[in-house]
């Protein structure tokens, strides 16, 4: 794996660059590289829950990408480098989300008049006392005890109010321009220096805030309306000698014109969106329409379809029946033939029947012979005898 370009600082006040110098030795200093934006500080230190007694120190850091982010962690104890690897290496931060950790061992890191890990002569800014183990150095390079930190419920810094973990990028919503982008804090638009002074003049929003630094800042007097600044690492107060009153007033004042042009600007916007409307309604209600009157006649010729197959099944049913019958029929004349007995012509059986046709013979002789005695005299009948 190549080194790791990395920066860390607040951009209003200071920015520190480096380069981390990757290995695959365990040095007992590790970087977790490709955060994504959508996991901050706090979800680290669940993830890092048991091994938080045994690292010295955490620091976010911020890499070319404006999408993830780093963090480096120093070990108190470097034995334990190969346990911590295998127990966090490629495992997701949680259950929910698919993204996997990813560290890498440092061997060296080059870093432009710092030190990447601090001395722990510093004192926590929340609870005034010495920076003890382990402490966690937020992307402006302010330090914290890590149990301090989890009481803070902002996910700014609690000195600068610099994130403590970097934003997702934004771009102008014009020209998809990256640097110094400013949001409108009417309309909510996003636009670089130029096109955010364009936004200003066309509508009357007076107020942007800086994405990147969170200074709102007033485009009519081109002036920061917030009341306090930052000097070195501290934050010092804007010197005003307006009393409480007349700033409340002022307040006051200044949100109600704020609401009246938002107000205005949102009823324009409806009006816009109206007129744009209606041409692609009445488009829409008559292609509408024409489908409508294309499925109904679909539906006519399906009903059609469905009364001359119904016919069909009918005819069919009427044709099985017939045959059912044809069936039966068949069935019981072969029963029938089957019940009939079969004569069998025998040796004996032809003997009587010669015998038959032999009576037969006689019969028929002795008719004829009566026919021809009916009308002789008997009497007259010679009768010769044998000598």
């Amino acid at each position: 794996m190549d080194d790791i370009e990395f920066w860390y600082g607040n951009p209003s006040i200071e920015v520190y660059k480096g380069t981390l110098q990757i290995t695959s030795d365990l040095t007992g200093k590790f970087c977790m590289v490709d955060i994504p934006t959508s996991l901050i500080l706090s979800d680290l230190c669940t993830f890092l829950q048991l091994y938080l007694p045994l690292i010295q120190e955490l620091k976010i850091l911020r890499s070319s990408s404006g999408k993830v982010y780093l963090c480096a962690i120093s070990l108190q104890d470097e034995s334990l480098s190969s346990k911590f690897l295998k127990e966090f290496n490629n495992c997701k931060f949680n259950s929910i989300e698919d993204h996997l950790c990813s560290i890498v061992s440092i061997s060296k890191w080059d870093l432009e008049n710092s030190s990447l890990f601090s001395s722990f002569l510093d004192r926590c800014p929340i609870c005034l006392e010495d920076i003890g183990k382990p402490a966690v150095s937020l992307l402006c390079g302010h330090l914290f005890h890590v149990k301090c930190l989890e009481m803070w419920s902002d996910t700014t810094c609690p000195v600068c109010r610099y994130h403590q973990t970097p934003p997702d990028t934004s771009v102008c919503d014009t020209c998809g321009e990256e640097v110094d982008v400013r949001m409108c804090l009417i309309c909510g638009e996003l636009g670089c220096g130029a096109h955010s002074t364009e936004h200003f003049k066309s509508t009357g929003h007076t107020f942007f805030q800086v994405v990147e630094t969170s200074i709102t800042w007033d485009y009519s007097r081109e002036v920061s309306i917030s009341r306090l600044i930052t000097s070195s690492d501290k934050i010092v107060e804007v010197q005003d000698g307006k009393k409480i009153e007349s700033i409340m007033f002022e307040y006051n004042c200044l949100l109600s014109s704020l609401l009246e042009t938002q107000k205005e600007y949102y009823e324009q916007k409806i009006k816009e969106i109206e007129q744009n409307a209606e041409d692609p309604l009445a488009l829409q209600l008559d292609g509408l329409a024409l489908e409508n009157s294309k499925l109904m006649k679909r539906i006519d010729e399906e009903n059609k379809t469905i009364v001359e197959i119904d016919d069909l099944n009918k005819l069919i049913m009427v044709e099985l029946e017939r045959k059912k019958k044809l069936v039966d029929e068949n069935v019981m004349l072969n029963g029938k033939m089957e019940q009939r007995k079969v004569f069998k012509v025998t040796k004996e059986v032809l003997e009587e029947i010669k015998e038959l046709e032999m009576q037969i013979k006689e019969m028929r002789f002795y008719v004829d012979t009566q026919e021809k005695l009916k009308n002789v005299d008997v009497q007259s009948i010679e009768i010769r005898k044998k000598k």
